[in-house]
């Protein structure tokens, strides 16, 4: 049972990746030719991210 479970939690991952690489490259997108609205957007979540982080492991 389990080793079913973990080769459909393989074949997800796997499946994923292109949809992951095109927000990538979006999000890239956005933050090179992107309006300053959507600049400033991107960079307040990466800020909650790294603070969220930060809080995670105690740093």
């Amino acid at each position: 049972m389990y080793i079913k479970e973990l080769g459909k939690a393989v074949i997800d991952g796997v499946i994923s990746i292109p949809a992951d690489l095109a927000y990538g490259a979006r999000r890239t997108y956005e933050d090179i030719a992107g309006s300053a609205i959507v600049k400033e957007q991107n960079r307040a979540e990466r800020q909650r991210i790294m603070h969220a982080l930060k809080m995670g492991f105690g740093f």
